[in-house]
C-alpha cells in the first residue's frame, strides 16, 4: 500500500485503521514481526476484536489462530454470541465449533424466539449447501 500509486496511503504514507484499538495493533504488529498471535485466552473479547481485525486485514493464518483459541473457550454464555462472529466474518472452524455446541447444548441456551436456532436450521439446510 505504501510503495504503489495505485493507493491514497502512498501518497500520505500512513495508513489509518480507525477499526483496531491500539491493543489490537500490538498483537497485529507482534504476529506480523513473529508469527505469533497471543492474547490471554480468558479476555474473549479481545479475542473477537483480533479475529475481526484479521479478517480485516486478510492476515487468515492469524484469524485460524484466534478461530482455534476462541473455539476452546465456547460455554453457555458465549455460545451465540461467538456463532454470530463466526458467522459474520466466515470464520469456518469457530462456526463449526459454535453451530456443534449449541445444537448440543440448546436447552441452556438463552434464545428468545429462537433466532438463533432458525439461523442454524437455515444454514445448515440442504439447499444451502
Amino acid at each position: 500500500m505504501l510503495d504503489s500509486d495505485l493507493w491514497t496511503e502512498s501518497k500520505n504514507r500512513e495508513i489509518a485503521m480507525p477499526m483496531v484499538s491500539g491493543r489490537v495493533l500490538q498483537v497485529v504488529l507482534e504476529y506480523l514481526y513473529t508469527g505469533r498471535c497471543l492474547f490471554p485466552p480468558d479476555d474473549l473479547n479481545l479475542g473477537i476484536e483480533l479475529l475481526v481485525a484479521a479478517d480485516q486485514l486478510l492476515l487468515e493464518p492469524m484469524k485460524r489462530k484466534c478461530e482455534k483459541t476462541l473455539s476452546e473457550k465456547i460455554d453457555v454464555e458465549v455460545a451465540v454470541p461467538m456463532y454470530q462472529t463466526a458467522y459474520h466474518y466466515s470464520a469456518s472452524q469457530l462456526l463449526a465449533c459454535s453451530s456443534h455446541y449449541l445444537l448440543l447444548n440448546y436447552k441452556e441456551i438463552q434464545d428468545p424466539g429462537h433466532e438463533v436456532l432458525l439461523q442454524l436450521l437455515q444454514n445448515h439446510s440442504p439447499d444451502q449447501r
